[in-house]
């Protein structure tokens, strides 16, 4: 997404989503930073949609979320406070439990790349 014009309506469509508190184009890398409000129930999929509805493609996904690492059978998943979305993760968390992670979203696979548990948030 290069043009101006483009990225506009792009903004514009992501602005309109209950839930988003701020949305940032960057033209020379071809990127959009979405901030949604807190305790918000906005799904990526919601977002991937309105991107694609607007004639773009959403590639990988850098996000910044809280939630809960759970774990069902041998399989970890991140289900996002706010929207309950769950995505699988692709390295399993030291612990179940709250926390805070970043990371990349390819597909319905979350690769984290930092996490900060609620315990370390006590001290």
């Amino acid at each position: 997404m290069q043009c101006s014009s483009c990225a506009s309506t792009v903004v514009s469509r992501l602005q309109r989503m209950r839930g988003v508190e701020a949305v940032n184009p960057s033209l020379d890398q071809g990127r959009i930073e979405v901030i949604l409000k807190p305790e918000n129930a906005v799904r990526l999929d919601n977002i991937r949609d309105t991107v694609k509805n607007a004639g773009f493609t959403l590639g990988d996904t850098n996000v910044s979320v809280r939630g809960t690492a759970i774990k069902e059978g041998e399989r970890w998943q991140f289900r996002v406070e706010g929207s309950g979305e769950t995505v699988h993760l692709k390295a399993p968390l030291e612990a179940a439990g709250v926390a805070a992670v970043t990371g990349v979203v390819r597909g319905d696979l979350l690769e984290v790349s930092s996490v900060e548990s609620s315990s370390a948030k006590e001290k």
